[in-house]
């Protein structure tokens, strides 16, 4: 009688095993889901790249939906899922118009101050020596997040030396009273990058950015930005 029940208990366990593998593992995909994720504000190629790590699973799938379906189309788990959805209600939300107000302020032997940067001048004298300043040129670039800009500029050293601005306004961070600007700036001449950084910038406050030297205009180049925001 105890050889009886030893010989048939080992199938029993290995039957409630199978079960049990059966129930974690329901469908073709080994327990995996396919969910799609309407977006409404961001691009399909920009969201997938924020939401790829989330991708675990050997058989997990990241699709972008084709042609102007402005979708994503994602197979994990499910908890995984619910993750991957709450990050894209986190993130797919209207984006604030920002305007840049650029400024090329040359730096040189000038005697006169110039009234167009006296918001600023007081600031260059601490920062720098030179003698004088007089404002250049001026650029006013509208965007929004994850949005690149190029401009062409106009005055006087442009008309000896072009001078291109460029970059990309990366992030509008924090809330209503806080907010601030994430940016990648570069300003070229017509050889080489005169100047190239990223920062993160208050709304409202004018900051400057850095200077540099054209090639042929042999002008110092200062340049400034001040962020706004287009409710």
């Amino acid at each position: 009688m105890f050889r009886l029940r030893k010989i048939f208990l080992v199938p029993a366990l290995a039957f409630v095993f199978a079960l049990a593998l059966g129930g974690c593992g329901a469908g073709p995909a080994g327990g995996l889901e396919t969910r799609t994720f309407r977006l409404e504000h961001v691009e399909p190629g920009e969201m997938a790249s924020l939401i790829e790590p989330y991708i675990l699973s050997e058989r997990g799938m990241l699709q972008v939906g084709a042609g102007t379906t402005p979708a994503l189309t994602v197979r994990e788990r499910r908890e995984i899922l619910d993750r991957i959805g709450a990050t894209i209600a986190e993130f797919d939300v209207p984006q604030p118009t920002v305007v840049l107000h650029f400024a090329v302020i040359e730096a040189d032997g000038f005697e006169e101050s110039d009234p167009a940067i006296a918001e600023v001048e007081s600031v260059l004298r601490e920062l720098f020596r030179f003698k004088g300043y007089r404002l250049d040129a001026e650029a006013v670039v509208r965007g929004s997040a994850r949005s690149d800009f190029v401009q062409v500029l106009g005055g006087e050293i442009s008309k000896r030396n072009r001078l291109t601005l460029g970059g990309r306004l990366m992030e509008v961070r924090g809330g209503a009273e806080n907010r601030s600007v994430r940016l990648r700036v570069t300003l070229e001449d017509t050889w080489h990058t005169v100047l190239s950084t990223d920062l993160e910038i208050p709304i409202g406050q004018t900051v400057v950015l850095g200077t540099g030297m054209a090639t042929v205009a042999r002008s110092t180049m200062i340049l400034t930005v001040r962020p706004e925001i287009v409710e």
